[in-house]
């Protein structure tokens, strides 16, 4: 592997090991596995294919044809079409657009059609 090439996949590593704090991640690009134990996570991407680990603060999707997997939320606001979102525990599903998947292990109890054109359901 050439030096500036090695460079500059280190310094995206690094970049990615400072992200680890406890401020707030402002984006997520693909591609992304994201340790955000107590932050908000905003996902602007369209297309992405994100994996946020730990209990996360608020996650919030402003992106079309994502695919996210999260261990925890207090919140999912998703503002996009065509998302594929399973989290194993979220506290609250809010939901703008259409064409959404949405599947969680535990949490949010919501009225069966609470987001008409979408398909939100706990996971069986």
């Amino acid at each position: 592997m050439k030096p500036a090439v090695l460079a500059a996949v280190t310094l995206a590593l690094v970049g990615t090991l400072v992200a680890c704090t406890s401020a707030p991640i402002a984006s997520v690009a693909e591609p992304a596995v994201t340790q955000c134990t107590g932050r908000d996570v905003t996902i602007g991407s369209d297309g992405a294919n994100v994996r946020l680990i730990g209990d996360c603060g608020a996650v919030t999707v402003r992106a079309d044809a994502i695919t996210l997997h999260a261990d925890s939320a207090t919140s999912l606001t998703v503002d996009g079409d065509d998302n594929t979102i399973s989290i194993d525990f979220v506290e609250r599903v809010d939901v703008v657009g259409s064409g959404n998947d949405l599947t969680w292990l535990d949490g949010a109890e919501l009225a069966e059609d609470a987001f008409p054109g979408n398909t939100l359901a706990p996971a069986q």
